[in-house]
């Protein structure tokens, strides 16, 4: 399955510079020093490492607040659900309307 990822112009500057700094050995843009791929469980601890980092480890953020984020800003930018859907990977409609629901925190 292809998906569609849309990228700011913040974040593409930050993924050139990763891309400048990366092993051109390995096959994937983010890894661990121990994986040649980064797992769901790495990525968790890495995002909570710098939420530690920058001060907000207190506020409740997570991976699925991101997510939630993101498809509320689109939403009320107009976006429609099956575009939602599409942009966020899920099979059915009903993911993508809890998507939108206000995550626990």
């Amino acid at each position: 399955m292809c998906r569609v990822v849309y990228l700011s112009d913040d974040v593409l500057f930050v993924l050139n510079q990763c891309l400048a700094q990366r092993d051109t050995g390995k096959e994937r843009i983010f890894y661990t020093r121990c994986s040649s791929g980064l797992c769901y469980s790495a990525a968790k601890i890495l995002f909570f490492a710098y939420l530690n980092k920058a001060g907000f480890e207190q506020r409740g953020c997570t991976i699925h607040y991101l997510c939630h984020t993101f498809a509320s800003e689109l939403f009320n930018a107009g976006k429609r659900l099956k575009c939602l859907q599409q942009l966020l990977g899920r099979q059915d409609v009903e993911m993508t309307r809890e998507a939108l629901s206000p995550p626990e925190l």
